[in-house]
């Protein structure tokens, strides 16, 4: 790097500057704990593999620091370990870890050694938490330990409080601002109002300030001060509050009372189950006021409630429930099974219920639907949930982490276990899409649920219930534009009235005429039945509107299906507003408006109903797609065209597009399939340099003396080249300040156009010195981020002395070029081959494979600005995620990334 005296810089995207010399450090005292905690109070004992929980914790140890590597070989007994940290290396052979005692030892070690030999600017326990969390990763996905910052957020969200002035507030066109103030709270009390922005929080600036530092800045001890500078519009200059703070509750219950003439339905959402919500349910079912006379039934909404506390769980569903279990749990034997049965006093036993659930309803929110659900005491509506049957303790450390571990597993009425099966409702409803953009015609996979988690307890799951009634309905977007402003409540109101859920839920319960369970079933069956005929029209009315209608028409009769297809794919060589479609042929390069069309024939002597395609593809974007045909008579053509935009700043890959076409009975009748490669655009990459000014140029104040001193205000000018091959986006540059009132930063944030390949910009920054800082070196870091290639953004971190300030850091981002094709390959085993390049000195280099570290070398020694390399790849998947990264000396930090798509031999 090119540093012109001037500063001292720390530098680094993701890790900063190493010492390599070996420290002194404590042996872990978190690791044998976390491990016995696990040994004696773990759910099941079977899953505690010492072997298989050492490779985890290698595996997370070396993807969380960067210079970390380790060579793990299987001798039998026995196993050796060839572990790399940085430059130094340890070599370690012996048995097997048998049990938890021996794993402990084995984890100690290489923390040891890891923590002596790592870059000083790495905490200690980063090493600590990656070892147990990559150890736990193999037991359960929700056994972990959480990092004292994680779990004091998990903290106020379970126990509905915390302590701060009450307000939502986030960064609006750059600047922190309120949101929305909680009624009742010291900042609803102060006057504070939507759109107020808060330019200084007690003294400090609060340019470029995160959301999550402002919030760690608000907050803080119950009767404590804190001093806001407000900016409103109409204010001359920022005004001063000065709030107290106090205990702020987190409302876990929302609620409504919808009215239909004389009669009336209860509507209560549960976000969640903290130790408040049975009160702040009793609170908002008491405010309704209900009288069987006039009111027909309650929603209870329980979609996206990811749960909480079983206590609360158990108390909700007692509410509602006058006898028969709620909830049993049992260790892994079921010996010993502990049922937790309704009590009548106090049950609301007489109105109506209908429950909402989806695929994010989840442990708690289960316990409650399955006990209201099996006790005949609610209809359940929506989709069936997540999946989530176990139950987990939490045991809390002094350096403010915590272990949440699984302890047992939760039964619903009749010992079920719903674990990775989840609950399914009476009436599921599917949605339909019907738009030239996104036509959706069958029911979404169930993704990203407990049953795809690694590790989940798929064996203590029961079979898996079915719905009693399928409603298919369209789905109608609304026009309505979201305001985040307005009154909280009446966002609520606004999205119930046109949430088909809801609406279809209180029609049911308007349409019930008597208490009893099967009542309000049969009512409910009824009006699906009805609903269904509504839904049909609505939707051959939605396909008959298209440029070329589409006969949605079916029939009863099952006929044998035979159609061709062909694929092709068009792109716009003109303007979106006015689009010329050209056929392509071979590759297609990133930031491309596409279609991708099918076009099929019916070759059968029979109608064919409701044809319809989807796709198959490892790329998202390409992935469950569908196109709609309809009815096609014998020789009939039709075609469908998939729209499909491509990202500027996307990698190159090939992509495996397979189709398959159903007709009106779901049988797949054609396959087809596409290879669509994708190539990137040239990328950019940035030299820059930093200068500080405190001579009067530059709207500087000061006396040109090259210190830093009280009262003087100092200019920040970064001049910026792109130095890659390509256009970058827009660039935002960011200077922030780790000096808190030493200084006030008054102009943070420059937004600048993009910049040509070779053309340079530059941004300007001012802030005035309030105190000299203990140490007498001020902390600042400079964030160049490129809002489209976001990858050749940078970092820098710099400490400026205040007795020696120079003129200006020059630097550049070391360039990874690849040498050969590597879209594709026949073999699994390559050799990845390239050059890093720098303007002074390359640091190091590391590759990850599929989220899996196979690579790190440290090329100080060599003192070379270039580096060649040949990296072996196992491609272990058909699509495969390769990312490479070099450090410069300055820690500044450069990547690649590609897709390598495995061509398996059929």
């Amino acid at each position: 790097m090119k540093s012109r005296l001037l500063l001292s810089v720390l530098a680094g995207l993701l890790f900063v500057q190493v010492t390599s010399a070996e420290r002194f450090v404590p042996k872990s005292d978190l690791i044998p704990y976390v491990l016995t905690i696990i040994d004696k109070g773990y759910v099941d004992h079977s899953r505690i593999l010492p072997d298989k929980m050492l490779d985890g914790a290698l595996s997370r140890l070396s993807l969380s620091i960067a210079p970390v590597m380790t060579e793990y070989k299987d001798l039998g007994e026995k196993f050796s370990l060839k572990l790399s940290v940085d430059q130094k290396v340890k070599t370690l052979e012996t048995l097997k870890p048998k049990d938890v005692q021996a794993l402990s030892g084995v984890l100690q070690t290489i923390a040891l050694f890891t923590k002596q030999n790592m870059e000083n600017t790495e905490k200690l326990e980063s090493v600590d938490f990656a070892l147990i969390n990559g150890a736990l990763k193999e037991l359960d996905p929700h056994t972990a330990l959480m990092i004292p910052e994680i779990y004091e957020s998990f903290s106020e969200e379970s126990e509905g409080s915390f302590s701060g002035v009450g307000m939502t507030i986030g960064i609006r066109d750059g600047k922190l601002t309120v949101i929305s103030p909680i009624p009742g709270t010291p900042a609803a009390r102060a006057g504070l109002r939507a759109r107020d922005q808060i330019v200084q929080v007690d003294g400090e600036s609060t340019v470029n300030v995160s959301i999550t530092d402002a919030v760690k800045k608000i907050k803080g001890k119950r009767g404590t001060i804190v001093v806001l500078h407000i900016m409103r519009k109409g204010f001359p200059a920022p005004k001063k509050y000065s709030l107290k703070r106090d205990t702020i509750k987190i409302d876990s219950v929302e609620s409504h009372v919808f009215k239909e003439k004389d009669k009336k339905v209860g509507y209560v959402q549960l976000k969640g189950f903290q130790r408040t919500t049975i009160d702040e349910l009793d609170d908002h079912l008491d405010e309704m006021e209900y009288d069987l006379s006039e009111f027909k039934g309650l929603i209870i909404d329980l979609r996206n409630n990811p749960g909480g506390h079983l206590e609360q769980a158990i108390r909700v569903s007692d509410r509602f429930l006058d006898r028969g279990i709620i909830v049993s749990t049992a260790g892994l034997s079921m010996r010993n099974i502990s049922s937790h049965t309704a009590n009548w006093l106090g049950s609301i036993d007489d109105i109506p219920i209908i429950v909402l659930v989806n695929n994010g309803s989840a442990s708690a929110s289960e316990i409650v639907t399955a006990a209201l659900k099996k006790n005949q005491r609610a209809l359940v509506i929506g989709n069936t949930t997540f999946g989530k049957g176990s139950v987990q303790a939490i045991r809390e450390f002094s350096n403010g982490s915590a272990l949440k571990y699984t302890t047992s597993k939760y039964l619903t009425p009749g010992n079920i276990s719903i674990q990775s099966v989840g609950v399914a409702p009476h009436i599921d409803l599917q949605p339909y899409f019907v738009t030239q953009d996104h036509v959706r015609i069958t029911p979404e996979k169930r993704d990203n649920l407990e049953d795809s988690l690694d590790q989940n307890f798929s064996e203590w799951g029961d079979k898996p219930e079915s719905a009693d009634q399928i409603l298919a309905y369209v789905f109608e977007e609304s026009d309505d534009e979201y305001d985040e402003y307005l009154d909280p409540h009446q966002q609520l109101i606004n999205i119930l009235n046109k949430d088909f859920w809801v609406q279809f839920s209180k029609k049911i319960l308007l349409n019930n005429n008597e208490e009893n369970f099967e009542s309000l079933y049969q009512t409910a069956l009824k009006t699906v039945k009805s609903e269904t005929k509504i839904q049909e029209q609505k939707l051959i009315k939605a396909f008959s509107k298209f440029e070329n209608p589409v006969n949605w028409e079916t029939s009863e009769v099952k006929t044998t299906s035979s159609i061709e297809s062909k694929i092709w794919i068009e792109k716009n060589t003109g303007t979106a507003e006015k689009p010329v479609w050209e056929k392509v042929i071979g590759d297609i390069a990133a930031k491309s408006s596409l279609r991708i069309f099918a076009q099929v024939k019916n070759v059968g002597k029979t109608d064919i109903f409701r044809l319809f395609g989807e796709t198959i593809s490892e790329n998202n974007i390409f992935n469950d797609r569908q196109f709609a045909f309809g009815k096609l008579s014998p020789s009939e053509f039709r075609s469908w065209y998939l729209p499909i935009s491509l990202s500027e700043s996307g990698n190159s890959r090939s992509n495996l597009i397979e189709f398959q076409f159903k007709d009106h009975l779901k049988e797949i009748v054609h396959h087809n399939h596409l290879v669509l490669n994708v190539l990137e655009k040239p990328k950019p990459n940035f030299s820059y340099s930093i200068s500080l000014l405190e001579d009067g140029t530059e709207s500087s104040k000061g006396n040109g003396d090259q210190k830093l001193q009280t009262g003087e205000t100092v200019s920040v000018i970064i001049n910026l080249k792109n130095i890659g091959s390509g256009k970058s986006g827009p660039i935002t540059v960011l200077l922030k300040s780790a000096e808190g009132k030493n200084i006030f930063l008054k102009k943070g944030r420059v937004t600048l156009d993009s910049i040509e390949s070779g053309a340079f910009n530059k941004a300007d920054f001012q802030f005035d010195i309030n105190t000299k800082p203990v140490d007498e070196i001020f902390d600042f870091s400079v964030d160049i981020i490129d809002q489209t290639f976001t990858s050749a953004s940078i970092n820098q971190k710099i400490k400026v002395a205040v007795d020696s300030l120079r003129n200006q850091l020059s630097n550049e981002t070391p360039t990874i070029t690849i040498k050969g094709d590597y879209l594709t390959s026949k073999t699994k085993n390559i050799n990845l081959k390239g050059m890093v390049d720098d303007d002074q000195q390359v640091k190091d280099l590391y590759v990850f494979s599929n989220k899996k570290k196979v690579f790190y070398k440290n090329y100080l020694k060599k003192q070379s600005n270039k580096i060649k390399f040949s990296i072996p790849v196992l491609l272990d998947k058909q699509d495969n995620f390769v990312t490479i990264i070099s450090r410069d000396n300055e820690d500044v930090i450069t990547r690649k990334s590609m897709f390598i798509r495995y061509l398996e031999s059929k």
